[in-house]
Formats: structure tokens, C-alpha cells, sequence
């Protein structure tokens, strides 16, 4: 269950409609799956960030914290599985280069589980080699971010992300919110 920020907009709704806006007035699918509601900006998402370095383990919390999300750490891929079972994140961002168990296996490992594959999962990674970007879609990944990234990068793809989540989850529900369903049964 989300929690909700009294909050109205923010900030992150001027950066995304200033980027991606069209010079006609037209709505299109891109102004869509970048476009941050109120009712959006008033819940408090939960991301799960798993990075064995807790350098960048602080730095994308303190970043996604400033954006209204609810964030936990995990240190290695081994953890992923019982960490999404006990937090229930609505987004994953998972380094692809960890000690014990690196992202792409952990990534493998989410998608297989039914509880787990449709949460998002954005990969993380400090080199940008193409077969990396390859392997991680082919995985199931959602996105995939390059360390350093830019100012309000990981904000907006853990937003798109997301949005894209439900998206699919309301087309495959005949647009019944999954959390109203959960409640009711």
C-alpha cells in the first residue's frame, strides 16, 4: 500500500514536461509515460537499490529520497530475492557488478520468480558496453542507467519506470488498479 505526501507537484514534473514536451499541443504516448500527475506526485514509491559499494548505495538514496521515494539498500545480488519479498518495492535498481552474486544473475533470478517479475528493474552499471545493455533487456530489465549519471536521471527512469508498470498492470486488469483488487479480495 502507498502512503501519501501532502505535497502538491514536484519538482521533478517541471523537469520532466520541460524535457519532453512537444512543440505542438497534442498528447502523444512519450508526453505520457513521462508525465508525473498530482495524484503520482502525492505517493511515496519504494525503491530498492542493491549496490555492494555503499558509496553509491547513499548517494542514489539521498537522490531518490529528494524525490519523494521511500528507499532501502541491500548489498549484493544474493540479497535481492529476500529484500523484494520483505519491502515489496515498486522499483529495483540493481548494480550489474557485485562480489557475490552480480546483477544480471540476481536479475535473472527476480524475473523467474512469479511474485517478483513485474516489478521494474533498473540496472545499474559503471561501463556502458553495449552487450551489457543487450544482456539486461534480454533479462527483463526496464532501463538501464550508467554510473555517473546525469542530474535527475535516476529520478526520471524510476518514474517512467514505474508509470510503464502500471500501465501494463491496468491494460492486463481491464484497467482495475492492482492495489483495489488486493483490498478487496
Amino acid at each position: 500500500m502507498k502512503s501519501s505526501r501532502g505535497s502538491t507537484q514536484t519538482q521533478l514534473h517541471g523537469a520532466v514536461n520541460r524535457r519532453h514536451s512537444q512543440p505542438d499541443s497534442r498528447p502523444n504516448d512519450r508526453q505520457e509515460v513521462f508525465s508525473v500527475t498530482q495524484q503520482d506526485a502525492r505517493k511515496s514509491y519504494k525503491a530498492l537499490i542493491v549496490d555492494d559499494s555503499a558509496d553509491v548505495r547513499l548517494l542514489m538514496g539521498k537522490t531518490l529520497r529528494a524525490a519523494g521515494f521511500n528507499a532501502v539498500e541491500a548489498t549484493d545480488g544474493d540479497e535481492v530475492i529476500s529484500a523484494s519479498l520483505s519491502y515489496e518495492p515498486d522499483i529495483i535498481l540493481l548494480d550489474t557488478n557485485m562480489q557475490r552474486m552480480d546483477g544480471f544473475k540476481a536479475l535473472a533470478l527476480l524475473k523467474r520468480d512469479v511474485r517478483l517479475r513485474e516489478i521494474p528493474v533498473i540496472m545499474v552499471s559503471a561501463k556502458s558496453h553495449p552487450d551489457d545493455l543487450e544482456t539486461a533487456k534480454s533479462l527483463g530489465a526496464q532501463d538501464f542507467v550508467t554510473k555517473p549519471w546525469s542530474p535527475g536521471e535516476v529520478e526520471l527512469r524510476c518514474q517512467w519506470a514505474i508509470s510503464a508498470a502500471e500501465r501494463r498492470r491496468k491494460k492486463l486488469t481491464g484497467g482495475t488498479d492492482l492495489s483495489q483488487q488486493k483490498l478487496a479480495s
